[in-house]
């Protein structure tokens, strides 16, 4: 049954490409495509402009900078937690503080992760520039 339908359909195809006729473009198709491409002016609407410039990128870089160099000259020493400080006036300051206590390894591994993950940021911006450029 399925093949017959399919034999259907074949002579149905194969009629209707022999009435069919075969369409060719013009001699210089390819050039008149081409020259139409050259001659559009480029939008300003694929003009890469960043959301934040490189000022702005260097200020908040150079901020973290002094803000770390501050921080490592002038801070304290490290007490058993940072929100040992912090007081509420009732139990659920020292639960706080409890809860959030880190070591100093782990603040280091933050803080680190934070600065590669602002480096790669960086960086695949200038990758993606250039290849939009190219």
């Amino acid at each position: 049954m399925k093949t017959n339908e399919d034999k259907i359909v074949e002579n149905l195809v194969d009629n209707i490409m022999k009435n069919s006729l075969i369409e060719h473009p013009s001699f210089d198709f390819t050039s008149k495509v081409m020259l139409s491409v050259f001659s559009i002016r480029r939008s300003d609407a694929f003009i890469y402009k960043p959301a934040i410039s490189k000022t702005v990128f260097i200020l908040i870089f150079g901020f973290f900078i002094t803000l770390s160099s501050y921080l490592i000259v002038y801070g304290e020493h490290q007490t058993d937690s940072w929100f040992s400080l912090v007081n509420f006036g009732n139990d659920h300051s020292k639960y706080l503080a409890s809860f959030f206590s880190y070591s100093k390894i782990t603040i280091y591994s933050v803080v680190l992760a934070t600065l590669m993950f602002f480096i790669q940021i960086l960086v695949l911006k200038r990758y993606f520039e250039e290849q939009i450029h190219k």
